[in-house]
């Protein structure tokens, strides 16, 4: 199932948001924009009619005539788009030379603005918007003559226009529209930013570099994220430590009760019953292992639960060698420790150094005199090897001990409870112990660790 995205939810929301806003801006401008054109049009052809009717004039033989040329010399250009008419009742229409033959017709004129403009049909089938005024004069008699006059247009230029601007007005909302849906991606990411920051912190703690979410630099808003973030690894520690405390006290808590039971397992051998007595010693070394190694597991912190400081490999290793060497021993033993001294493993250095003192305790116990400790990197990986040169296990027994389903306390002698809490630790990290003769002939044990990113 896909996880829903926070960033795809604020940007879709942005979208929409900035989409219809753009939308109603351009509505609100189109309206105007359309008014803007209404209205300059009528005042245009306002204007051209007070013109036309100041050069209305009655001549000396009672014929009506325009005085002079109106200055728009678009109506002395043939279907030009521009027109005027004057007409009345019973003789034929004055025209401007734009008119050409036709004569404006206005019995079926549809009004469509406050100072009259109507729609009417024109040269060519053409729709014209049109302008028109009554006016009356005096002629030399005296007597009283009606005129109409009238203005028209061509519709499609007032289209055209108003297509322009509408094609202009959609370029530039549309631009706007983008500019606006990338400055919000750039703000949603911006603001995201900060729980990218916890996440880097979490992911930080989760390594072990540090033990808790800095809350320093980050925003308020997030502060009680980070501090919830907080008290829950607080929590798990307090719940870690009481588990130690209890394994701890589990342990002290047997160890009288098995002692005791070895003891009687002595006496009863002393008593003429020695099968018996080694019956019960194998059940109560079966126990104490079984015992030891889940006490070792509850001590340890695990790989997937590591919160606190990386492993420092050579120092952990520097540090339980100096630890071994004060431990008697029946004869001197030589111990060498190569790799590079700031590798930091992404593991519980608790865990590292129960698993590598496990190794080199038991290689102590086998080595002849000398044993070799190494770290090597491999990719992102660290690869930890003690060699002994004692006496090793043989190859048959190492298939049988590392197959499938073998549990490593059940190893030949010198591989029991020490390398069966090391498998159990490992496998906490995803790693296994790996098993083969060294090349001083004894045994060469490994393991593999995630290098700690920097």
């Amino acid at each position: 199932m896909k996880r829903p995205s926070l960033r795809l939810r604020l940007g879709f929301a942005a979208t929409i948001s900035v989409a219809v806003a753009l939308a109603f801006i351009g509505f609100l401008i189109a309206n105007v924009f359309d008014r803007q054109i209404s209205s300059r049009l009528e005042h245009d052809l306002s204007q051209q009619l007070d013109q036309l009717a100041a050069q209305l004039v009655i001549n000396d033989d009672n014929t009506a005539g325009v005085e002079e040329n109106l200055t728009d010399p678009r109506y002395e250009r043939p279907l030009s788009g521009l027109y005027w008419q004057i007409s009345e009742a019973g003789k034929a229409p004055l025209r401007s030379r734009s008119l050409w033959d036709t004569t404006l017709d206005f019995t079926s004129q549809t009004n469509t603005g406050a100072l009259g403009v109507a729609t009417i049909p024109g040269p060519g089938d053409a729709e014209l918007l049109a302008l028109v005024r009554d006016v009356t004069l005096h002629d030399k008699q005296n007597v009283k003559r009606h005129f109409r006059l009238a203005v028209a247009e061509d519709a499609a230029v007032s289209a055209a226009s108003r297509n322009d601007l509408l094609r202009t007005l959609g370029i530039g909302l549309a631009i706007a529209c983008l500019g606006l849906i990338l400055a919000a991606i750039a703000q949603i990411a911006y603001g995201l930013r900060p729980l990218e920051a916890v996440r880097r912190e979490i992911e930080v703690v989760r390594r072990g570099t540090v033990g808790r979410v800095e809350t320093s630099g980050i925003p308020a808003e997030v502060v009680p994220l980070a501090e919830e973030i907080n008290a829950l690894l607080d929590l798990h520690r307090r719940n870690l430590d009481h588990a130690r405390r209890r394994a701890g006290d589990l342990a002290h808590g047997l160890k009288t009760p098995l002692a005791a039971l070895f003891a009687q397992a002595d006496l009863l051998a002393r008593q003429g019953a020695p099968g018996a007595a080694e019956a019960i010693r194998r059940h109560l070394h079966a126990m104490h292992r079984f015992v030891e190694r889940e006490l070792a597991l509850a001590r340890s912190q695990g790989g997937k639960i590591a919160i606190g400081s990386g492993a420092k490999a050579i120092a952990e290793i520097l540090s339980i060698v100096e630890t071994l060497k004060k431990l008697p021993a029946d004869h001197p033993l030589d111990y060498s420790v190569k790799g590079p001294g700031e590798l930091v493993l992404a593991m519980n250095a608790e865990d590292f150094a129960e698993v590598a003192g496990n190794l080199i305790d038991n290689a102590r116990k086998w080595a002849k005199g000398h044993i070799a400790i190494s770290v090597t990197i491999d990719g992102k990986t660290a690869v930890i090897t003690v060699d002994d040169d004692g006496p090793g296990i043989p190859e048959q027994k190492q298939s049988e001990a590392l197959s499938r389903g073998v549990r490593l306390d059940q190893k030949v002698v010198g591989s029991g409870l020490g390398l069966s809490i090391v498998e159990a630790l490992l496998e906490n990290y995803n790693s296994c112990l790996k098993l083969a003769k060294s090349p001083t002939g004894g045994l060469s044990a490994s393991f593999s660790i995630t290098l700690q990113k920097s």
